[in-house]
């Protein structure tokens, strides 16, 4: 029993001092890493640089009571990025400009705008009422008369209507009439204009009195032909403004002419007394028209 004693108590005390290594050698080894990561601020997970809110969280930077602000260790703040929710806008393409059915009545409020055909619009610009008010004693009743623009590219040009007088225009080959009106719309057709082809003749006998200051049955005054040469018919267009042709009269003071279908002014000139009257004559196709003047010289 002595040997067995002697024998195991030295494996007892190799037993502890193993132990007692071991522990001295943990203990500095937790020390030496608390020691490395407080006091060389050094992240042992994994090093990144912090440059946004995502890596100060990373780095344990310290986080605000809001949860949106992250300061690192140098003082630096990383506000964290809102998600904005984006709303779309629904657009709306303009309505295209409605077209007029030809021949078919159109109400147009004013401002409102419609194709006549391609590139051609046609616009209600204002209406003006020119009526009687109540109470008024006037000399006529009034009407309501009508603004359009007529547009193609870049050519605009105007034209009026009106409910009693003048209600109907053509105008480049468009015949536009005003079927009725009030204080806030206007009714229209428009029609392709009918063209008409061909020429007609126009006749008439310009008298011309008195010539000679002085007449007697004995010695009756002869009107010489320069009387009539000398004066010339003159063919207005139908705004008796512009003028077209000039034709002398025949020494007979007869005259013939033939023109092309539409509506003319007719004015002798120089006249007698006054300016002269321009007469309205419409040729038709194939057709004739007698249109005579009668010219007082003043002659007394």
């Amino acid at each position: 029993m002595a040997f067995i004693v002697c024998y195991t108590e030295p494996m007892h005390n190799n037993r502890m001092l193993y132990v007692t290594v071991g522990l001295i050698v943990l203990t500095l080894g937790v020390g030496v890493t608390l020691w490395y990561k407080e006091l060389k601020g050094q992240n042992l997970i994994e090093s990144k640089p912090v440059i946004d809110f995502s890596s100060c969280i990373y780095a344990q930077g310290n986080l605000d009571v809001t949860g949106t602000i992250c300061t690192d260790t140098t003082g630096h703040a990383f506000t964290k990025l809102q998600t904005i929710a984006t709303t779309t806008i629904a657009t709306t393409t303009p309505n295209t400009l409605s077209p007029i059915s030809l021949g078919i009545a159109t109400t147009f409020l004013v401002n409102d705008t419609k194709i006549i055909d391609s590139g051609k619009t046609l616009t209600l610009v204002a209406i003006h009422d020119s009526r009687c008010k109540p109470g008024l004693r006037c000399i006529r009743a009034g009407e309501f008369v009508t603004d359009w623009t007529i547009t193609r590219g870049t050519d605009t040009h105007t034209i009026s209507l009106g409910t009693v007088r003048t209600n109907t225009i053509t105008e480049n080959n468009y015949t536009y009439t005003l079927l009725n009106a009030n204080e806030k719309q206007a009714v229209i057709t428009v029609n392709k204009a009918v063209i008409i082809t061909g020429t007609g003749t126009v006749t008439g006998t310009v008298k011309i009195d008195p010539v000679c200051p002085v007449e007697s049955i004995d010695h009756p005054c002869i009107i010489p032909s320069e009387t009539y040469t000398s004066r010339s018919v003159i063919v207005y267009a139908t705004n008796k403004t512009t003028e077209l042709e000039h034709h002398p009269l025949e020494a007979t003071g007869q005259y013939t002419l033939t023109l092309k279908a539409g509506t003319y002014g007719l004015q002798i000139r120089p006249a007698g007394i006054g300016a002269g009257e321009i007469k309205t004559v419409t040729v038709t196709p194939l057709g004739t028209s007698t249109i005579d003047f009668d010219i007082d010289t003043g002659i007394r």
